[in-house]
């Protein structure tokens, strides 16, 4: 081994104070006397250590450095003088004291032995026999050997020694020449040690070198003088070997035939056990299928029973209904009776009222007229038409004149009359707004609330995959997954489902083991605990799955969380983990505890036995603590295996979550210290990794289990199960179809409640949409009929004749149609572009239904009557498609655009798409009356749309209808 000495000549490294140097230098080597202390900065070189190891004297050489003192490293021989080198020693290595001058013995003593033979005593013998004569030239041939050896390791040392002395002369001399010019010599010095180090090196290798092959041939000559020895020994022990051989194979044989005979009894009890089973189990359905009879036939007959009450209720139902449609039926038939009167009062009303206002008007002509004779006026209808008229006495036939294209039939029309319901409307519309604002803000309040409950609704309700599961007796796999079990049979298929009603439990959850005896072990509650149990800790229970019965098992465990389980398979005893309490503990086959002890465990533990060790997932990173569990060593850890996936992934894991052994390898998910994602990983028998299995892409497995030759990976969030063979190869998934069947009632149901919120949010939303526009146009009216003053209309059968009617569009139906092919393949484009964007069935209808709603609103402008426009003078005759008709003129007309107004009574001049009137009659006749009008803003004109229940305004909320529906419709394409 090399060694040095550590030599200081009063050198400080530059930048340093040379007082704090001495006092850091003092205080290091604890040197108290002031002389000494001013000796090791007189120049002279001094020894501060010597013969000290290469480690130790590196790191003392670092840390004079750290202080400010530069230090030299002279490297001694193995052999050699300590001293050699230097001048003067102030300090003694504070481990050994070496002599200051080799000995005589050193010079003869031997080389160290690196063979292993060290201390090792060679057997001598009498002379005499031939074997002894051969082992005593061996060790004569070893002797002479060891001298060569000796020999060359003290011609090998002595010339160290001289190159030593010769190197450390040229050291001083090139020191002593860098004390006039310390940059100089700090230079040359870096690069004399560099050179140094370099020969030193060199030499250390070639005497190395010569060493070893020194050695090697030494052993050679060994090993030659030892093998016939080993020949007759090993053949002794053969012969032996063969014998012992002989005697365990008969051993062997005969305990096999032994197990054999046992396996065959136990097979034929169990044979037994399984048809006496099979037969309780056929009367048990058969006890079952009897009883299920009885119930079916009871129901028939609850069922008839219904049904025959239900026909008496129905046909009651009936004949109460028909009853009450007479009734109905006779008060309607009076009530078109009475309107029918009504009507023709009125009728005969208005009729009187003309034929006064036709009588005044003739008496008032005929008082004007000179020259006639005083008669009695005869009384004339307006269904009479005045044809001749008298003048001076004698009487002239007048010319008809022929109806117009515009015009009306005057006996027809209905003039507008100002009712006190017309002098209600303002008061009417504001009570109007405020009941449509509160009915809008309690809408809005109920779609708040709906909201509130649809985004606090319990995402973890919807159940993705299985939380548990284990393997039964006969290789049968067990799977827990919401409120159910789920059994199958070694090749995966369901055999049975046990909700756990049946079970008398109300919850069961992981670990999950099967004991001995073949019942489940599970924390659960039962259906008669009345202290519910916290989210993490629950009793332990013991479920019969054969007698659908469950019971609580180790009472001790109470208030404990039990977060591992596994079973002895030999003595039927049970290990259990308390992370809570970080406790280990070992249960009988009763449930009574045996031994307990603390350990460390991580928060989700996983807990296996193997060749009579327990094996717990470490809490200190990616490894496998392992445990001792008997009686005298209970919880003591005997050691601590580290998994490494890759040689360079030692600090990418930080843990494992699971591991279980299948065959001759290890399967383990470890967690990754730098993804999210957890990794499969798998190991051979001691443990060394092995390869990587690929999981299928974004899962998170939770738990590995061993059944048979193939491994089980489990993923909370996938209904399948991935199913490795034994060499790691991905396999067709496990899907269970009771677990499958039970997901899609349970996605069904959970879609139909999201349905049913989403459809209550929707029509609330609505219901405010429609109060907020309904109180705003309430409001609006309630401001266009305050500023009101309407005026009933006056009677023009004095005028019809003086009236020049607007010509109505030409080929209005002609341009009605054009612009309905126009929407047509305009909807079509877009109903073609939706599809090709692959929009799903539900946005088809959306769009569909939007543009609905705009072809409805063309074909009922279509269908709907004009109105009619007539021009008398500087006054306006307007007629309504309702027949309603006002007249007036000068500030009594409204207009805005193509709608002209005289208090209700509105009518819509048409515009390029949607024709009405001749647009050269409307700019000849109407135009120049109008302009002496007001133009009023749109809120009025909408008014009056709405009031007079215009198409164009019935067409409008049609478009909005539609539009509404079709984003609720849109709106619920998320359940879909």
């Amino acid at each position: 081994m090399n060694r040095f000495n550590l030599t200081f000549r009063g050198e400080i490294v530059e930048g340093h104070d040379p007082e704090q140097v001495r006092d850091r230098l003092a205080q290091l080597l604890t040197i108290d006397d002031p002389v000494v202390l001013q000796r090791c900065f007189s120049g002279d070189p001094v020894v501060l250590r010597r013969n000290l190891e290469r480690k130790e004297a590196a790191e003392l050489y670092a840390r004079l450095r750290r202080l400010g003192v530069h230090v030299d490293l002279v490297k001694i021989g193995e052999r050699g003088d300590l001293h050699a080198g230097e001048t003067d020693s102030l300090l003694a290595s504070p481990k050994t004291e070496a002599p200051s001058s080799p000995t005589p013995d050193d010079a003869i003593a031997p080389a160290p032995d690196t063979s292993g033979n060290a201390g090792r005593k060679w057997p001598t013998a009498p002379a005499g026999s031939a074997a002894k004569n051969s082992i005593t030239s061996g060790k004569l041939k070893e002797s002479e050997a060891h001298k060569a050896i000796r020999r060359a390791d003290l011609a090998a040392s002595k010339e160290l020694q001289a190159e030593h002395n010769a190197e450390l002369k040229s050291r001083e001399k090139a020191l002593k020449k860098a004390l006039l010019s310390k940059e100089k010599e700090k230079a040359r010095h870096t690069k004399a040690i560099d050179k140094a180090q370099k020969k030193t090196l060199s030499r250390e290798a070639k005497h190395k070198a010569r060493l070893a092959a020194a050695k090697r041939k030494a052993e050679l000559q060994q090993e030659q003088a030892d093998e016939a020895a080993k020949r007759t020994q090993a053949l002794k022990i053969e012969q032996a070997e063969q014998a012992r051989l002989q005697a365990i194979a008969r051993e062997a044989q005969e305990r096999r035939e032994a197990e054999e005979s046992e396996r065959m009894a136990a097979e034929r009890a169990e044979k037994a056990r399984l048809e006496q089973a099979r037969q309780e189990e056929k009367r048990r359905l058969a006890a079952k299928k009897t009883a299920q009879k009885a119930k079916e036939k009871r129901k028939a007959q609850e069922v008839a029973a219904r049904l025959q009450v239900e026909n008496a209720r129905r046909k009651r139902e009936q004949a109460d209904e028909a009853a009450r449609r007479r009734a109905e039926e006779v008060l309607r038939k009076a009530e078109e009776e009475e309107q029918q009167r009504a009507l023709e009062e009125d009728q005969q009303a208005q009729r009187r009222a003309m034929e006064e206002q036709a009588i005044q008007r003739a008496a008032t002509e005929l008082a004007h007229k000179p020259g006639l004779k005083q008669v009695h006026a005869r009384v004339k209808t307006r269904l009479e038409t005045p044809s001749m008229q008298r003048r001076s006495g004698a009487q002239t036939v007048a010319t008809k004149r022929k109806k117009q294209a515009g015009a009306p039939n005057i006996y027809s029309l209905t003039p507008f009359r100002n009712t006190p319901g017309i002098r209600d409307r303002a008061t009417l519309s504001k009570q109007a707004m405020r009941h449509a604002y509160t009915a809008a803000a309690i809408a809005l309040v109920a779609a708040l609330i709906l909201a509130v409950r649809l985004a606090t609704l319990p995402a973890n309700s919807q159940l993705d995959g299985p939380t548990g599961m284990a393997i039964a007796p006969q290789g049968r796999l067990l799977l827990i997954a919401g409120q159910h079990l789920f059994l199958h049979d070694r090749s995966g298929v369901s055999i049975s489902e046990l909700p756990f009603a049946s079970l008398g439990v109300s919850d069961l959850r992981p670990p999950l083991a099967f004991d001995g005896t073949g019942k489940l072990l599970a924390v659960g509650e039962l259906n008669t605990d009345t202290t519910p149990p916290g989210p993490d800790s629950g009793p332990l229970l013991r479920c019969d799955l054969n007698a659908n019965t469950c019971e609580d098992f180790a009472s001790e465990l109470s208030g404990s969380n039990v977060s591992a389980l596994a079973v002895h398979p030999i003595d039927g005893s049970i290990f259990v983990t308390d992370s809570t309490r970080g406790e280990l503990l070992q249960l009988s086959a009763e449930g009574s505890v045996i031994a307990r002890a603390s350990i460390a465990l991580p928060a989700q533990p996983a807990l296996h036995l193997d060749s009579g060790l327990l094996l717990i997932n470490s809490t200190m990173g990616p490894g496998i603590s392992v445990y001792r569990y008997e009686a005298d060593a209970f919880g003591t850890q005997l050691d601590e295996i580290l998994l490494l996936p890759d040689d360079d992934s030692s600090g990418e894991f930080s843990g494992v979550a699971d591991f279980v052994r299948n065959g001759e390898y290890w399967w383990a998910i470890m967690q990754s210290a730098t993804q999210p994602n957890l990794q499969l990983a798998r190991f051979d028998s001691r443990w060394q990794f092995v390869d990587r299995p690929k999981l299928a892409q974004g899962s998170h497995p939770a738990q590995l289990v061993s059944w048979a030759t193939r491994t089980l990976v489990r993923d909370p969030a996938r209904t399948a199960i991935q199913r490795f063979s034994s060499s790691g190869v991905p396999e067709v998934p496990l899907v269970s179809k009771g677990l499958s069947k039970q997901l899609g009632e349970q996605e069904h149901r959970a879609n139909l409640v999201q349905l049913g919120w989403r459809i209550g949010l929707a029509l609330t939303l609505l219901a405010a949409a429609a109060g907020l526009c309904l109180g705003g146009l309430h409001r609006v009216r309630s401001l266009v009929y305050t500023s009101c003053r309407e005026r009933g209309a006056a009677p023009v059968d004095e005028l019809a004749d003086d009236i020049d009617w607007v010509d109505l569009a030409p080929d209005r139906d002609a341009n009605f149609r054009r612009t309905g092919l126009g929407y047509l393949a305009l909807a079509t484009g877009l109903v073609m572009g939706a599809i090709g964007l692959g929009a799903s069935s539900i946005q088809l209808a959306g769009v569909l239904l939007a543009l609905t709603g705009p072809a409805i609103a063309l074909l009922l402008l279509q269908r709907s009557d004009t109105g009619h426009i007539g021009v008398s003078s500087d006054q306006l005759l307007l007629v309504d498609h309702t027949g309603m008709y006002h007249f007036g003129g000068g500030a009594r007309i409204h207009h805005r655009g193509p709608f002209v107004m005289i208090d209700d009574v509105i009518v819509f001049t048409g515009t390029l798409l949607l024709p009405a009137f001749s647009p050269a009659a409307i700019q000849a006749q109407v135009r120049p009356v109008v302009v002496g009008g007001i133009t009023v803003d749109r809120k009025i004109v909408t008014v009056k749309l709405v009031q007079a229940r215009h198409p164009l305004a019935l067409g409008a909320m049609v478009i909005l209808a539609t539009s509404a529906s079709a984003i609720a419709l849109l709106s619920l394409h998320g359940i879909f």
